[in-house]
């Protein structure tokens, strides 16, 4: 999990504006497994975090693991956290539409969000926005243990 993580981050460090600090979190030591489809993780990941940049321009954006009890039992959580323009509460559901964006000042076509809950759901996990997190914004991407 935490080396999945780490290449995401890899990969998009040079998306990053220079005044944005990319963090990474876990709870997991670095021989965590979890059983589920890791190229729809990874993309799940690259999405959020995308977004996450997009958004940024100062500040920093953290990539956290943790395990939490969910609606099933245990989940692993990944979430990202940005200190960047934030999403409204009212938003919270409508930016996983398809096609759909808050902000038309920035580039994309409103799909990186709804393909995210969508390979979410397809591996038994789930995508929401964090809407009492207000320095920013918070996604939170869970998948079942076990």
């Amino acid at each position: 999990l935490n080396s999945l993580c780490r290449t995401v981050m890899r990969s998009m460090a040079d998306k990053c504006n220079p005044d944005v600090q990319l963090r990474f979190s876990s709870v997991f030591t670095d021989d965590f497994t979890i059983h589920t489809d890791g190229n729809k993780v990874m993309r799940i990941l690259m999405h959020l975090l995308g977004n996450a940049q997009k958004f940024t321009e100062q500040g920093h954006i953290l990539v956290r693991c943790e395990k939490a009890d969910g609606e099933n039992g245990k989940e692993v959580q990944i979430s990202i956290a940005d200190t960047g323009i934030g999403i409204e509460a009212k938003d919270a559901e409508v930016i996983f539409e398809t096609f759909s964006k808050v902000n038309s000042f920035k580039e994309g076509i409103g799909l990186g969000l709804s393909i995210c809950r969508r390979l979410a759901t397809s591996i038994g996990g789930k995508v929401k926005l964090d809407t009492s997190y207000t320095e920013g914004s918070r996604f939170v991407f869970s998948v079942p243990l076990g």
